[in-house]
């Protein structure tokens, strides 16, 4: 059942009347408080709420929490520790006495708050906050957009095929425990087989072939022992492996490195590999995310994806998100050569965006003092994205895939309430 807690009941250990305990207006957590509308917020997740069975843990709690979790960068178990013994932590809250007893959370608490959050409501959260923050942007950049994108990268190690038809066949062996079917025969070998296979440093590419088709090998003879006996939450994890293996199979048959959707992690079997084209990483993988700067101050998502989708769809997709949060179109669009094709020109001209986007190859006609203010403006994402990556964790997404929305989001609230008390002050 639905329940937040009220943040203007008074206490015997108020700060203001008992204590003596006033925190200054200047402080940062004072300031971020004033700017989110928490009304609404709290007004949109009772939706993911019941109105029935034992009341839930306060929204406006568990939201604050989230949010300083990412500002902070803090694991649960650490925002469990700071929260009982920082004042400012639980004013942000909404607490206005000091809570000595029993705390009204715990870690886990944290975890199955953000398994209620779909897409659609993380997606409202973010365009909430947002819109109570262009207030504070100056008018003649309110409406001006730039887009490009990043790589969220999953927490997961570098993945290789030995790596995870291994994997493969520590779980199936696990299934078969469960199910009390016996593998001993060439248990041992197997097992020595990969480890002197991992402790050799330069492995040539045909001995990293015959070590795949070896654990194939070995991975369709455990398949075929389990697959028929298990049931329930097993036979997902047999169901997995098989795929896997079918995969690695084809791959070894057809000679081929593309393979549709690929399964590159066991864990994280969404997680598909997002090619930059970076001196420093390549390829990365995880999640790639479409960003937009509004008003060169506000980094809001465009477009979220386990693909390696396109820049030029960033365009319409920064244009729509633009709408959603001001319910207009914006007035100018910056965007790299990524973003550069005749569909998209065409669509600025017909919107009547000023146009901004970088064309690919040699130009005729240098470059006008408007087009050369734009490319120089054009370098406010980078730094923004570079923020989000080395301040808020979006370096590396620390939940499972399944959260890595509700990480990017509370993610970038954090960070643009504070630029935006930042600007103000």
């Amino acid at each position: 059942m639905k329940y937040s807690h009220n943040p203007s009941q008074i206490s015997i250990f108020d700060f203001n009347n008992v204590l003596q305990v006033k925190l200054p207006e200047d402080n940062e957590l004072v300031r971020m408080r004033k700017l989110i509308p928490w009304d609404e917020l709290v007004e949109l997740v009772f939706k993911r709420y019941s109105d029935f069975g034992r009341p839930s843990r306060s929204v406006l709690l568990l939201l604050s929490l989230e949010i300083l979790k990412r500002r902070f960068n803090l694991s649960d178990e650490d925002l469990f520790d700071r929260f009982k013994t920082d004042i400012s932590f639980q004013f942000f809250c909404g607490f206005n006495s000091f809570e000595h007893g029993e705390l009204p959370f715990t870690p886990s608490t944290m975890t199955k708050f953000r398994n209620r959050l779909d897409k659609a409501t993380l997606d409202e959260i973010e365009n909430i906050v947002v819109r109570s923050l262009i207030k504070h942007i100056p008018k003649k950049r309110r409406h001006s957009i730039i887009p490009d994108s990043t790589c969220l990268p999953a927490n997961i190690t570098f993945p290789t095929d030995t790596k995870l038809l291994t994997k493969v066949i520590e779980k199936v062996v696990e299934v078969a425990k469960g199910v009390g079917i016996k593998v001993i025969r060439g248990k041992r070998k197997i097992k020595n087989l990969i480890r002197s296979f991992n402790l050799k440093r330069q492995k040539t590419f045909k001995e990293i072939t015959k070590m795949r088709k070896k654990l194939v090998r070995v991975c369709k003879k455990l398949l075929l022992k389990v697959k028929s006996k298990v049931k329930g939450a097993a036979k997902s994890i047999v169901n997995l492996a098989q795929t896997i293996v079918n995969q690695q199979d084809k791959r070894n048959k057809e000679k081929t490195n593309i393979i549709e959707d690929r399964i590159v992690s066991f864990h994280e079997p969404t997680v598909r590999p997002i090619k930059r084209g970076k001196d420093n990483a390549k390829c990365e993988f995880g999640k790639k995310i479409g960003f937009s700067v509004i008003g060169e101050s506000l980094l809001v998502t465009a477009k979220i994806d386990n693909n390696n989708f396109d820049d030029r769809e960033l365009v319409l997709a920064a244009i729509k998100k633009h709408k959603r949060i001001t319910g207009r179109d914006p007035t100018e669009q910056i965007m790299d050569r990524g973003g550069d094709s005749k569909d998209n020109h065409d669509l600025l001209e017909k919107k009547g965006i000023k146009d901004g986007i970088q064309r690919k190859g040699k130009q005729a006609h240098k470059p006008t003092r408007s087009q050369i203010r734009q490319r120089r403006r054009r370098s406010v994402i980078e730094g923004k994205i570079g923020t989000a990556k080395q301040f808020y964790g979006l370096n590396r997404n620390k939940y499972k895939e399944d959260n890595a929305h509700a990480y990017t989001i509370f993610g970038l609230i954090a960070m643009n309430t504070t630029c935006i008390i930042r600007k103000v002050a």
